[in-house]
């Protein structure tokens, strides 16, 4: 993962700390964080926002990132997603507001703090390695099963993190979300 990725997450990390947003970071940064690091080409955040949070995070980011006003206010709406572009490197944040599925709820209260890797003193909230797992398994399902990247951080994650998952923890939500077969598949590959 280079650098400039983990400085506009942290970045932003910073700006929703400083304005009491609650947060953590998914996708691709938290499988190279909890996994084998590759590149990517965005940061992907859930967010639990209000409409009320707004005006002060349009405020604090409108200097740095292209933001839409607008755009926030339709994703806290309808529970989806926004985007953030850092202008200094045109890197894109993708926001996804908190849902209130229960898998969304569980992914929540299993978040984590990881310190990262050459940062002493930088750490981020990040997924847990089993909700990653099954997060990446059901987006690799919803692209119809072709997404090489999706599938190696998967495995990354499980070789990385072999003797150390909650199992039970995967299997039960990969039943809930029709993915079994895909995570009998990668723990089989990834032995």
């Amino acid at each position: 993962m280079r650098s400039d990725e983990l400085e506009v997450a942290l970045a932003i990390g910073r700006t929703l700390d400083d304005l009491a947003i609650p947060y953590f970071v998914g996708g691709s940064v938290a499988s190279s964080l909890l996994g084998i690091p590759r590149a990517t080409i965005d940061i992907d955040l859930i967010a639990d926002l209000r409409v009320t949070d707004v005006p002060r995070l349009v405020a604090a980011v409108e200097s740095n990132y292209y933001v839409e006003s607008g755009s926030i206010r339709e994703a806290i709406r309808h529970r989806s997603s926004f985007n953030l572009i850092h202008l200094a490197t045109m890197f894109k944040i993708d926001i996804f507001v908190l849902k209130s599925d229960p898998l969304a709820l569980a992914e929540w209260s299993r978040r984590l703090i990881i310190n990262l890797p050459g940062e002493p003193t930088a750490a981020l909230p990040v997924a847990s390695a089993e909700d990653m797992v099954v997060q990446k398994l059901i987006w690799y399902r919803l692209g119809s099963g072709i997404s090489e990247r999706q599938w190696q951080d998967v495995l990354g994650i499980l070789r990385t993190r072999r003797g150390r998952l909650d199992l039970g923890y995967m299997q039960h939500w990969s039943a809930i979300s029709g993915i079994t077969e895909l995570l009998d598949e990668a723990l089989t590959e990834a032995a």
